[in-house]
């Protein structure tokens, strides 16, 4: 960028053309060799994918939401197929709760939803 800049300066101050820049060789076409990238690599989701035997629905339970959380775990499991924790509480701690389920549910992958979150299908 700045050899462009550069010549364009000097033709200015010389009234002169500046050069075109050099044009990088084409090879024929089809005999381009490519470097294996990203899209040819295995997926990395495939291998970070799970059954839902090996899941857990998690949701936290506070005594305002007792009835919708009631509704929700029965979704969650008829429609996804996996088993539900329900980790109850008091309104007060409900979001440092959310925050804990690393401790919650170790060594568990899990699915966290709240109890308005409910699956159709």
């Amino acid at each position: 960028m700045k050899n462009s800049r550069t010549r364009r300066a000097k033709a200015r101050t010389t009234n002169e053309e500046p050069e075109p820049a050099a044009a990088k060789p084409r090879s024929e076409p089809g005999t381009a060799k490519r470097t294996p990238g990203r899209r040819d690599r295995p997926s990395e989701r495939a291998e970070a994918r799970t059954t839902n035997s090996e899941l857990l629905g998690v949701t936290v339970r506070t005594p305002g939401y007792a009835a919708l959380s009631k509704e929700a775990v029965a979704r969650v499991e008829r429609y996804l197929k996996i088993p539900v924790q329900v980790i109850e509480c008091a309104d007060a701690e409900a979001f440092e709760t959310k925050l804990k389920l690393d401790v919650l549910c170790p060594s568990t992958r899990c699915v966290f939803f709240d109890a308005d979150w409910w699956p159709v299908r």
